[in-house]
């Protein structure tokens, strides 16, 4: 007999001190959890039930924090970024809420012009891109590397040829 792989479980926890059933929902009539490579992780939700908009409606207001465990294990952290609630409950039970990491701001940010990128490394003008978001070096795993000129390639006071950025892997970059 095949193996029959169980239904996971999702749970989204609200990390600001709103008293929603202990801040725990779990009870969701529809859900799309998204991890793409080419734009922030994002969450949405859909929950309706006779008592959601008395009960709910204030809570999935933008930037209310949510965190999202699949199967108790952490997927994604981040902020309302879009509602649909219904203005009273003659409009309707069912609430609609997306749920996007901070990194959603980095799709619409410009650099600052103030951004140097003479004599800087790779790191630090990562940096210096993600820090008005509110990224620090905490959020970010840099290879060693990173330390590179931007430009030459070139270690703080290295006065050999760089190394040959070619033979780095793809999943070194």
């Amino acid at each position: 007999m095949a193996a029959v792989r169980q239904p996971d479980v999702v749970r989204v926890e609200i990390v600001e001190d709103v008293n929603v059933r202990g801040g725990v929902l779990d009870n969701f009539t529809s859900l799309v959890i998204r991890n793409d490579i080419t734009m922030p992780a994002e969450a949405s939700f859909e929950l309706g039930d006779n008592g959601t908009w008395a009960s709910m409606g204030n809570v999935f207001q933008p930037g209310v924090q949510f965190q999202v465990f699949v199967n108790d294990r952490p997927r994604m952290r981040g902020r309302v970024e879009m509602n649909d609630v219904p203005f009273d409950s003659q409009a309707g039970a069912v609430v609609r809420f997306t749920v996007r990491t901070k990194l959603s701001d980095a799709m619409y940010a410009s650099a600052s012009q103030r951004t140097r990128i003479k004599n800087t490394s790779i790191k630090d003008f990562i940096l210096a891109l993600y820090e008005p978001l509110g990224y620090s070096e905490a959020d970010f795993i840099f290879a060693p590397y990173t330390s590179r000129d931007i430009f030459t390639g070139r270690n703080k006071g290295q006065t050999n040829a760089p190394t040959d950025l070619d033979r780095i892997k793809v999943d070194e970059a």
